[in-house]
């Protein structure tokens, strides 16, 4: 189909065709029919030849540069844009796709000056392309734990998406706002403040203003860096300059910007904030983590090495995730223990001492033939000693059916390095390990007492950088330190709150002498939405209006900080009525319970519960509502044998709606065999199955403790 004259150029110069690359339309559009029927070969050989003829043509060097970077040939992509951008280097599609190359060929950030060219030369005229872009680098932040880069990239890809990309992209930064293992005030919007300054001044803000629009945050903060000189003790100047910094993933000058802001500015709580996001990105500083690393091993016989660690009471074989199933995942997954755990182990007796810490975590792949990839295993451990014990370990138990794979240091760098601890958690880490067999209620009790020994023992006794390499307990009482140690406080809740535990900061703060943080008024006008989530700890939802509490409540249940949400959570609870649906007061109570259980509060979790039962029992048709909280009652209680309501429960589910459920009946027959418990039906009246009974399958329960949430019972430190 001929092309009409007077429409734009494809070469994205933004010309008419006819006064830009007419001449070579002919051919080009030859070329296009032979990539719209997916013969990309004979098209690159069509445009490489048409480039012998046409060397200054911008379609020509467009179109080629395109194909040859969706054949994953970005090296040569760049090679044929280079001259183009020499001869017009405003060129919107060249410069665009010249940064796509240099992503692809490069990595960032040693594209970063292309990325940044695209995006002001081209996110007008090639929006979803430059979005493409900011979203790559957003991927990239996001990998290395540049997570305000990565939020504040994501917004932007957001932004310039095409409709059918926009939920995808909505979706990713969701998933980065909810994931309750980045600290919460850190998963956040933060907006820049109004800089007060006259002039030429002035200016320079608006030009920075506006690079900052385009994702251009380094030159932005470039620009407002020229200012430091005549502005050096205005702290909104050093809080956006902050912003700026993070955003663009620079995150050492950063905390110099926002602890600068802190210094500077005279309200209490704004300073915090703006330490709290110095101290957290300071814990990204590669230079002061201790390392995990990961070590290879080359495998004889899978087989032979599997049952081996199987036979060992020193490594405890974890269970296989869904892709081991479908024969896509490992072989194996095992943990490499400090101690043995014996078959005959008395788990009644034990303590914190008693329990066994993780030295390594293992994994065990079979060969892959397609791929060329020998059987390996794969270990990962704190390096020092912990990591040199799983090693001997392993060693010691599969002998010579393994080998370990050496590694020049120059020759792959940093590729065994799988993450960081910063000095300020390696003491609060604890890997301990609970097997299986043990009581559900030995994990949990172990977990409480860890946690009350971190936070009445370890954590403030433990150093901190931005205390000057003080304790709390030493800085307490300093008043040079109160901002840094309300900070320490806020951050520590963080730290605390991606392992779900939900921490007392009222009562930390008057043991630390710090005072509480002014609450922030909210009238009908204030966009919660808008607020930071340090800020929105600071509201109080009693004195919200309906419309704020709503959007309190969407933003809590996305953010899910346990505290935050509890409290929003009893709020919502107490401004229903007997007329609001059921289902809705219901849910609330669900996730109270939820909350709790994740908090290590079992007889809170247990009164919720109890809410909720009542509640479903008052309804026209209770079956099967009343059944599901008796059920998410009965995998808290089933953690202890000899909890004095268990028996009856038991007895209650099997009689009163086994009779109703066979499958049921079966459900609890597997779970009281799980948890070593006497069946209590075993010496009851049974009542049989009722004629009509109902069918269907039978979930495990919600669980109102760590599994409703989607996170298991978590021991300080596991995992990390």
């Amino acid at each position: 189909m001929d092309r009409d004259p007077y429409e734009l150029c494809p070469c994205g110069s933004g010309n008419k065709l006819k006064f830009c690359c007419i001449d070579v339309a002919p051919e080009m559009g030859k070329i296009e029919r032979l990539l719209a029927n997916n013969q990309p070969r004979m098209a690159l050989q069509s445009l490489e030849k048409l480039l012998e003829t046409h060397q200054d043509s911008q379609w020509v060097r467009t179109l080629l540069a395109s194909t040859l970077i969706n054949e994953d040939r970005a090296d040569e992509a760049k090679r044929v844009l280079a001259p183009l951008l020499k001869e017009h280097p405003q060129q919107p599609f060249a410069n665009v796709l010249y940064a796509l190359a240099s992503f692809n060929a490069d990595g960032y950030p040693e594209c970063k000056r292309a990325v940044h060219r695209a995006f002001k030369q081209s996110m007008s005229g090639f929006p979803h392309l430059v979005g493409m872009l900011a979203s790559a680098v957003a991927n990239h932040f996001e990998s290395t734990g540049a997570i305000m880069g990565a939020r504040q990239h994501r917004v932007l890809s957001l932004k310039l998406a095409r409709d059918d990309q926009r939920r995808e992209l909505f979706e990713d930064l969701v998933a980065l706002d909810s994931e309750s293992s980045i600290p919460y005030p850190l998963r956040s919007v933060h907006n820049p403040v109004d800089i007060n300054v006259e002039g030429d001044d002035g200016q320079t803000v608006k030009l920075a203003a506006r690079l900052s629009s385009v994702g251009c945050w380094a030159e932005a903060a470039d620009k407002l860096a020229t200012l430091l000189p005549s502005h050096e003790n205005n702290p909104d100047l050093h809080y956006t300059l902050g912003l700026y910094r993070a955003w663009d993933g620079d995150n050492s000058r950063a905390v110099e910007a926002f602890r600068k802001a802190a210094l500077l500015y005279e309200d209490f709580d704004t300073a915090v904030d703006c330490e709290v996001l110095a101290q957290l990105l300071e814990r990204t500083d590669p230079t002061r983590g201790h390392r995990m690393r990961l070590k290879r091993f080359d495998l004889e016989s899978v087989s032979q090495v599997l049952s081996r660690l199987d036979d060992d009471e020193r490594i405890a074989r974890l269970e296989n995730g869904p892709d081991v199933e479908t024969g896509g995942g490992p072989a194996g997954r095992y943990v490499i223990l400090d101690r043995a755990i014996s078959e005959s182990e008395d788990f009644s007796n034990w303590g914190l001492e008693s329990v066994p810490l993780i030295d390594g975590r293992l994994t065990i792949f079979d060969r892959d033939d397609q791929a060329d990839q020998p059987a390996q295993a794969f270990l990962v451990g704190l390096e020092g000693t912990e990591l040199d014990r799983a090693v001997d370990t392993f060693m010691s138990v599969v002998g010579t059916l393994a080998k370990p794979v050496s590694k020049e240091e120059d020759e792959r760098p940093e590729t065994d390095l799988t993450g960081r601890i910063s000095p300020e958690e390696l003491p609060l880490r604890w890997s301990g390990y609970v097997p299986p067999e043990a009581p559900t209620v030995i994990a949990r009790r172990m977990a409480e007492s860890r946690w009350q020994q971190v936070v009445n023992e370890i954590w403030p006794n433990t150093p901190c950088q931005a205390l000057s390499d003080r304790s709390p307990l030493e800085a307490a009482g300093d008043d040079a330190a109160k901002v840094a140690l309300a900070a320490a406080l806020i951050v520590f809740d963080a730290y605390a709150d991606t392992r779900n535990y939900m921490l007392d900061l009222n009562d930390l703060r008057e043991r630390f002498q710090i005072s509480p943080p002014a609450p922030i008024d909210v009238d009908e006008k204030t966009n919660v939405n808008g607020l930071t989530i340090t800020q929105i700890h600071r509201v109080k939802p009693s004195g919200l209006p309906q419309e704020q509490l709503e959007q309190l409540i969407k933003r809590t249940t996305l953010v899910r900080h346990s505290r935050l949400l509890y409290e929003v959570m009893q709020e919502a609870l107490q401004r229903t009525s007997e007329s609001d649906d059921w289902k809705y007061r219901e849910q609330i109570l669900a996730t109270l319970a939820s909350v709790c259980g994740n908090a290590l509060r079992h007889e809170e979790t247990l009164g919720w519960i109890a809410k909720g039962r009542a509640l479903a029992a008052a309804q026209e048709h209770p079956f099967e509502h009343v059944l599901e909280w008796k059920m998410r009652e009965l995998t808290l209680r089933i953690e202890d044998a000899d909890d004095p309501e268990l028996s009856g429960l038991l007895n209650d589910l099997w009689q009163n709606y086994g009779a109703k459920l066979p499958q049921l009946r079966e459900y609890l027959v597997m779970i009281v065999n799980t948890a070593g418990i006497t069946p209590p039906w075993e010496s009851a009246i049974v009542t049989p199955a009722a004629p009509g009974s109902l069918s269907g399958e039978i979930r495990p329960p919600h669980s109102s403790s760590a599994e409703a949430a989607g996170k298991k019972l978590w021991l300080p430190g596991d995992g990390d």
